[in-house]
């Protein structure tokens, strides 16, 4: 999800980040034709009259599965639905939508951070291996001298660069609290099923992984893309193929 900054001609030194509707629209495609798909992949026994055993539960999991990527891909629409974030000489003035992570999982936050209480903004690249590829994304939180961190926002990416409009509003965000913008690295947790199902998120306090490591682990974040296009796009066929 990218973010689109702008500054109030109303109110001089007020800046506005509001999150684009493009992302959730995509998401929402994605929810539409996930659907379709798994609508298809359970007609096909009506279509089919009688079948084995086998070829019947390898449909059920196949329909299973794809029920479940149409359920993440609704909770992801959900979590792009909006979010704004205004900084003026008041401070830190959030509204950001719950769900905005898919594996943090934050609450909604609506609430004034004044920039006295913030003692750090923080940023880390977080890996999640599983069945030999990874997934790779940039997080970012608000970290407040006496009450509880805040997460802020997410880059679900496969690439290690942060995405501008990311570092800017980060960087934005610490140079008026006068606190340091902290990157802390790369971290590891638990890839769970394909980084999408029982994932285990690594506490904020975990410490960087060594370069080799990070070597490595990027290396693997690149084979991620191709191979879950390709499965999509196998699925698709199958669908097809079947119902032909």
């Amino acid at each position: 999800m990218r973010m689109e900054f702008h500054d109030d001609p109303a109110a001089p030194g007020r800046r506005v980040w509001r999150a684009p509707g493009g992302p959730a629209i995509r998401s929402g495609v994605a929810v539409l034709i996930l659907g379709a798909v798994t609508l298809m992949i359970a007609a096909i026994p009506l279509l089919a009259g009688s079948m084995t055993f086998p070829l019947a539960l390898c449909l059920a999991l196949l329909v299973l599965f794809a029920a479940a990527l149409t359920h993440y891909c609704w909770r992801d629409m959900r979590g792009k639905r909006g979010g704004v974030i205004v900084l003026d000489e008041n401070g830190i003035n959030l509204e950001l939508t719950a769900g905005r992570s898919l594996l943090h999982r934050p609450p909604a936050c609506r609430e004034i951070v004044p920039y006295a209480e913030v003692a750090a903004v923080e940023t880390r690249l977080e890996v999640y291996p599983s069945l030999g590829m990874a997934m790779m994304q940039r997080a970012y939180q608000l970290t407040r001298r006496r009450d509880a961190a805040i997460f802020l926002f997410e880059e679900r990416s496969l690439a290690a660069q942060p995405s501008a409009s990311f570092e800017a509003l980060a960087a934005e965000i610490a140079r008026r609290a006068g606190a340091p913008l902290q990157d802390l690295g790369i971290v590891v947790g638990g890839g769970g099923i394909l980084g999408a199902w029982l994932v285990r998120v690594p506490d904020w306090s975990t410490p960087s992984m060594s370069a080799d490591q990070q070597a490595i682990l990027v290396k693997r974040t690149r084979r991620t893309g191709a191979l879950a296009a390709a499965a999509v796009g196998l699925v698709i066929v199958i669908v097809v193929i079947a119902n032909l």
